[in-house]
């Protein structure tokens, strides 16, 4: 839109904005009131094509013109508002991070703890099971060479059980030939 202080736009042409300009504030003040908004309501049963569209022209324009309103001095409080926001924003999000961080850096020592307590108790029981084998190894070869020593003595045995009753037999056999002559 030309500004009507622009040396290029005709006496006529800023003469028709001006009087826009007027009419479009009588008439947002006008549809703005209360009164004329309930008897527009009530008029709602009734619309016609051309009045829905000139309402839905006359809310555009509301939003035009309310747009048009804003002071320099409002946006430039405005944008001190949403920096303030957001400024509270970042700072939350910062403490959030710092208070996450300090969890996953409490859990990742506890694991590191866990972890070294896990590999004590893991060595332990290698210990452990390598004593136990050695101990087992030791305990085969023990009950082997008591059974083997058990063995032979109890095969010396049975050998001369086996000689004293043959030659008690032999003795026995001859007091029978004896006894039968």
């Amino acid at each position: 839109m030309t500004p009507l202080t622009d040396e290029f736009i005709s006496e006529e042409a800023r003469l028709c904005a001006l009087d826009v300009r007027d009419t479009t504030a009588k008439l947002i003040r006008t549809f703005s009131d209360k009164e004329m908004q309930l008897k527009l309501k009530s008029y709602e049963v009734h619309k016609s094509d051309e009045f829905n569209e000139y309402l839905k022209t006359f809310q555009d324009l509301r939003k035009l013109y309310g747009n048009k309103l804003n002071t320099p001095l409002e946006e430039v409080n405005s944008i001190r508002e949403n920096l303030k926001l957001y400024q509270m924003k970042h700072e939350k999000a910062l403490d959030d991070r710092d208070t996450k961080k300090d969890s996953f850096d409490k859990y990742v020592e506890e694991c590191n703890k866990t972890k070294e307590s896990r590999d004590a108790t893991i060595k332990i029981l290698k210990e452990a099971v390598g004593s136990e084998q050695a101990t087992r190894e030791h305990n085969i070869t023990d009950a082997v060479e008591r059974g083997a020593n058990d063995e032979k003595r109890m095969e010396d045995h049975h050998k001369a059980n086996v000689e004293a009753l043959d030659k008690e037999i032999r003795q026995l056999e001859k007091q029978l030939n004896e006894v039968m002559k």
